[in-house]
């Protein structure tokens, strides 16, 4: 785990230590954080404690801190047993080819077209990469209800390795000097400036991606979803911890399904 975990500092707020981190540490430092920088919108906070131990998941969404849909093929169960207390495990539990991951969307299905979106997740990889394992772990930032819209994919390659791609195309671009070990957990940091169409990208404080167009043609969409899970073609053991999810807006605009604003 990194030594400090760094946000947008206020001089009158403390930075917390990595070994004393929780999503309430993290909201109250967004929240201090507000206090200088303007008023913060909390659109998704899950870090699972209230959620029964060794039990599946519920998809009731944002309002409970929870996915709004998981494939029948994974299971994500609560487990207190890889990360600091209770995250939530995604893993097959009918091996296929194709890639399966948990869907997190905004409070009310809302999607983000203005102003600055801010996204932090912890995620613990799991097993070893084998010669014969051709996957890796997604997290992928979509719109709401779909994922034709490519704001974002952080991928942890069978390499060790991590690789961005967005609307772009192309190869995806190789996160240099960052390598992940199994068992080990990574705290996630996006930045979206949707007036810009641009983002920043860093893991355990260490920025890696700065200004990067995401090139997504929005259209009347926007961002709203965080989705977590197993590429294809991954080991039948494969598994992703994750835990600590946080997302919050702030900016002059800011619209639900339909394009209504929010009062």
């Amino acid at each position: 785990m990194p030594d400090a975990i760094f946000f947008p500092h206020n001089p009158s707020c403390p930075r917390r230590r990595a070994g004393a981190f929780s999503l309430i540490a993290l909201l109250a430092a967004v929240l201090c954080w507000s206090m200088s920088a303007g008023a913060q919108e909390l659109l998704l906070a899950a870090d699972f404690d209230d959620k029964p131990l060794d039990q599946p998941i519920g998809t009731g969404g944002a309002a409970l801190g929870e996915p709004v849909s998981v494939p029948a093929r994974m299971d994500a169960v609560v487990r207190d047993d890889v990360m600091s207390g209770k995250a939530l495990a995604i893993s097959w539990n009918t091996p296929g080819t194709g890639a399966g991951s948990a869907r997190f969307q905004w409070r009310d299905d809302m999607e983000i077209r203005t102003g600055t979106v801010s996204i932090w997740l912890r995620v613990t990889p799991g097993m070893a990469p084998a010669e014969d394992w051709v996957g890796g772990y997604p997290v992928n930032l979509r719109e709401a209800g779909s994922s034709a819209k490519s704001f974002g994919t952080l991928y942890f390659s069978r390499t060790r390795t991590a690789s961005v791609s967005d609307a772009t195309g192309g190869p995806a671009t190789l996160l240099f000097g960052f390598t992940w070990s199994p068992g080990e957990s990574y705290l996630i940091e996006w930045v979206y400036d949707m007036d810009a169409g641009t983002y920043n990208l860093s893991i355990d404080g260490q920025p890696y991606i700065s200004n990067r167009p995401h090139n997504v043609d929005m259209g009347d969409r926007g961002l709203g979803a965080l989705l977590v899970g197993i590429g294809s073609s991954s080991h039948p053991d494969s598994r992703i911890d994750v835990d600590d999810i946080l997302v919050t807006w702030s900016g002059e605009g800011i619209f639900a399904d339909g394009f209504e604003p929010i009062q």
